[in-house]
């Protein structure tokens, strides 16, 4: 707790108050003082402020604290009787709550509660939201990114390709007879292969690379600042991956494997993330048609691609 109090008596015996509340308390006399501890890192959460302290005052402080986003820092001020009819007004700038001196012990650690109250609240909301808006962006089963999260992912891709002449490889993957795998084994088998492919895959993309569910068993994954040659090589592996142990579902094990699509882009090509994942979901098509377990990559020479459907 920050304790910003220009006389030195009363700084004291706050400090003392305070220790005794189980409170630690930081002390300064001026608001110069003030202002440094609340813009430092590991800032206090509860903040008693001099209403009128040298160098910058309490107003001035909640002023720069607000228009700097800190609402989540409790500010009590301490203020003498004459002082008072400025007090409401004062308040606007932000502060949360007054306290006139001479000081009440019992009165003064009521309202510092009050302030811990408020303090754990905004925290609480705060983790809330972060909370919400992760799962606004993870797909609830797999936890990997949701079918919106991962075509914005693209779209920035896109955007940085076009800005520094980079490449930007577009995977569409498709599990093999998955439907199959729900109508004779259960949703509840389904849904370990759908985890357990999610986590496959995400073992093996870089930290930056991004993953999503695109719908049902189609997953979509993002290789930004990548080349056609290491694109073709990174779809491999991942269905070498997908493939390459059976998955526990309940009641016993199965084998899954999976048909990819890859589109690599360069900003020459003139195309839109849009238009890329579907080129990749063409390429997807032509990898089922061809016997499923396979990459087909936009370009490759077979004579069976059709470069009508994918150009």
């Amino acid at each position: 707790m920050l304790v910003a109090e220009r006389d030195a008596e009363s700084r004291e015996t706050l400090c003392e108050w305070l220790e005794s509340w189980g409170y630690k308390p930081i002390e300064v006399s001026d608001g110069e003082a003030a202002l440094q501890v609340l813009s430092g890192d590991g800032a206090p959460q509860l903040a008693l402020l001099d209403w009128a302290m040298p160098g910058c005052d309490g107003q001035d402080i909640c002023a720069w604290m607000r228009a700097k986003g800190e609402a989540e820092i409790y500010i009590l001020w301490l203020v003498d009787e004459t002082e008072r009819s400025g007090v409401v007004e004062g308040l606007k700038t932000g502060a949360d709550d007054y306290a006139l001196r001479p000081l009440h012990g019992h009165q003064l650690k009521q309202q510092l509660r009050m302030g811990r109250s408020l303090v754990d609240l905004w925290r609480e909301l705060a983790e809330a939201r972060e909370a919400l808006c992760l799962q606004a962006d993870r797909d609830l089963l797999t936890g990997i990114w949701n079918r919106r999260r991962i075509m914005r992912f693209l779209d920035k891709g896109f955007l940085s390709m076009r800005s520094n002449g980079t490449e930007v490889a577009t995977i569409m993957l498709d599990l093999d007879h998955f439907r199959r795998l729900n109508d004779t084994q259960g949703h509840a088998a389904g849904d370990a292969v759908l985890r357990t492919v999610a986590r496959r895959i995400s073992e093996i993309l870089r930290p930056y690379d991004g993953i999503g569910r695109y719908g049902g068993e189609q997953f979509v994954v993002v290789l930004p600042d990548c080349d056609a040659h290491s694109a073709s090589f990174v779809a491999e592996r991942l269905r070498r991956a997908i493939g390459e142990a059976p998955v526990r579902i309940p009641g016993g094990r199965v084998s899954i494997t999976a048909s990819i699509g890859l589109m690599t882009t360069g900003a020459e090509m003139g195309i839109d993330a849009e238009r890329a994942l579907a080129i990749a979901d063409d390429c997807l098509s032509l990898a089922k048609e061809r016997g499923r377990n396979r990459v087909v990559t936009y370009g490759d020479p077979a004579p069976e691609l059709d470069r009508g459907r994918a150009a």
